[in-house]
């Protein structure tokens, strides 16, 4: 069951699913990496894969700390959202203390973060843009076992 939607619907359907017997593997996207979804969707939350652009268990030491300091501070664990609005933040202040405040200044450096040598290496992992300005990130699986998110058993290459 591929589920194309954000976590409160899906928290939904899974419950439903669940209800009435529908015993198939369950798919979501990146809209369903929020603690929310699993206090929603409760003992039916577990068996749940879904793709995400940050997996805290196979990021580096600087993501380590970024997702200890994230929980202590907020309460809960960091998602893919936060994880890419703090690399963000720290683009752009990379790109400030580099070019200074003029935005076409900022614009233009940030446009030349185009490929992984000049990228700026974030707790996500290297982040850089191609010639639309999309960020280009590799996509994980995660899937959500004993009501808690964390790395499918395969991921993909």
């Amino acid at each position: 069951l591929f589920i194309a939607g954000y976590y409160p619907e899906g928290a939904l359907i899974v419950d439903q699913a669940k209800k009435i017997g529908l015993d198939v593997p369950k798919f979501g996207a990146d809209g369903f990496d929020n603690a929310d979804y699993i206090k929603l969707a409760g003992d039916a939350a577990d068996g749940l894969y879904l793709t995400a652009p940050f997996l805290a268990e196979t990021a580096g030491p600087d993501a380590k700390k970024f997702v200890d300091t994230f929980k202590t501070r907020f309460g809960r664990d960091v998602d893919w959202m936060s994880a890419n609005a703090y690399d963000a933040a720290g683009m752009l202040a990379d790109a400030i203390a580099k070019v200074g405040a003029d935005r076409a200044k900022i614009r233009d450096y940030l446009a030349g973060i185009n490929t992984a040598d000049k990228g700026y290496k974030g707790v996500t992992g290297v982040n850089y843009f191609d010639e639309n300005g999309d960020c280009l990130k590799p996509a994980f699986v995660k899937m959500v076992k004993n009501n808690a998110f964390g790395p499918a058993p395969k991921q993909m290459d």
